[in-house]
């Protein structure tokens, strides 16, 4: 019976753990029981022998049901909290339609197909020797992402994953060096047009201290990284900072530079990223006051696509023929908070003085402000107010994102001191809007 027992117990917790204490005393009572029953009938002789065995069968059973409910029930108790716990509000990285998009918090990678009620984490497998800086992430549709990890030991090198089912399964790719990664590593960008072709930046420095950036391109989903420019150049000591791609020849990279009086400039490739020259910009014609700062372009098709330009006042670049050339058009406002478009005609500004919008975005002690948005349905030609009943600083936090999945379902993130605080989506173009209560 012993056997039995314990074969029961190894069936219902592998591995068998020798030190649980509750199963030890579980076990030894229930032996000493069986033990007192069998002197007890052998003394009297009461049962006959069938009805010995069938109240042994009983007692097994019993005693699998009670190990395997205990099993669980202490599971159940390392998984929920203790006490009202808070439920966290999520700010999607992307939504790729009004239901499905991804988030990426730094640690974990998760995704929603209800619009943001739940989350399901679906991070990839981690590596043992993961550094904590330099992880990335890109999202291409509903079931296509990469993330990045960079792991230490003896260099730094960096791993990318890649998942085209959503997140349930994930291949590793082969390891890329990560020279001149210093104390906050290469910063790794992530950029693919189709589940195969993509590129991978990685922001090191020289052993002089200079930046240093670094270009990869893969053609095989990210298995597989090939080094296709070191040091893209760039002008007056400028580097090389974000990164897009229409094709896979066209792409071009945004530059930071160390002088605030140096405008950015914008590098254009046309043979897949091995060259680079500095493309004219309509900067003049478009009375931007710098210091400013681009935002790489983003394309809609093989043609439409648009850049938008950050100063005091802000500009937006469209492009008609692939990027081979871009005309300046207006955006509304002093300053531009957010400048996002569901496509190449229809997009939204959070826009307005820089007094309001520069202000402390974590504080909860500013009075409610309206959120000063507007709209655009010919691709920034003109732009009209939305009179929406969106708030910009509320007591649940300020807006620190806005992002359109099409002509009429968006969504908002507020945020304070603690982070992400409330999910908000809109059916109707942004004129009335409704939390998004995560369960």
């Amino acid at each position: 019976m012993a056997d039995q027992v314990e074969q029961i117990l190894r069936e219902a917790d592998r591995p068998v753990q020798p030190r649980d204490e509750f199963r030890d005393r579980l076990l030894g009572e229930l032996l000493a029981s069986l033990q007192a029953t069998r002197v007890e009938r052998s003394a009297r002789r009461r049962f006959p022998l069938v009805r010995d065995l069938a109240v042994a069968a009983m007692l097994l059973v019993f005693v699998a049901a009670l190990v395997i409910g205990f099993r669980g029930l202490r599971a159940a108790r390392l998984l929920a909290p203790v006490g009202p716990a808070p439920i966290v509000s999520i700010s999607p990285s992307k939504m790729v339609s009004p239901t499905t998009g991804w988030a990426f918090t730094g640690d974990r990678l998760v995704r929603t197909t209800d619009g943001g009620v739940q989350w399901v984490d679906v991070s990839p497998p981690s590596l043992p020797d993961r550094v904590p800086v330099d992880t990335s992430a890109y999202f291409l549709d509903a079931r296509h992402a990469w993330i990045t990890e960079t792991t230490g030991g003896s260099g730094f090198s960096l791993v990318s994953f890649r998942t085209s089912d959503g997140g349930r399964t994930w291949q590793q790719g082969a390891r890329v060096g990560a020279p001149g990664a210093g104390g906050d590593g290469v910063s790794p960008q992530l950029y693919f047009i189709d589940a195969l072709h993509g590129w991978l930046l990685l922001r090191g420095e020289s052993t002089a201290g200079q930046p240093s950036p670094t270009l990869y391109s893969s053609s095989d989903g990210g298995l597989r990284w090939t080094l296709t420019s070191s040091n893209p150049g760039s002008p007056l000591g400028c580097t090389a900072w974000q990164m897009a791609f229409a094709s896979a020849s066209t792409g071009w990279l945004t530059t930071t530079c160390p002088s605030t009086q140096v405008g950015p400039s914008l590098l254009m490739t046309q043979d897949g990223g091995i060259t680079w020259h500095v493309q004219p910009l309509p900067l003049t014609t478009s009375k931007v006051i710098c210091p400013c700062s681009l935002d790489p372009p983003v394309f809609f098709n093989h043609a439409g696509g648009i850049l938008v330009v950050h100063g005091s006042p802000g500009a937006l670049l469209v492009t008609s023929d692939g990027g081979s050339s871009w005309t300046a058009r207006s955006l509304p406002g002093d300053d531009q908070m957010e400048v996002d478009f569901a496509d190449a005609d229809h997009g939204w500004a959070i826009a307005g003085p820089s007094a309001q919008l520069v202000k402390n975005p974590f504080s909860l002690t500013e009075p409610a402000v309206a959120l000063p948005l507007y709209y655009t349905a010919d691709g920034g030609v003109t732009w009209v107010p939305v009179r929406t009943d969106l708030l910009l600083q509320s007591q649940d936090g300020r807006i620190d994102s806005l992002s359109f999945v099409d002509q009429k379902n968006g969504f908002a993130s507020r945020v304070t001191s603690l982070g992400p605080s409330q999910l908000l989506k809109t059916t109707d173009g942004g004129i009335t809007w409704t939390v998004v209560r995560p369960r």
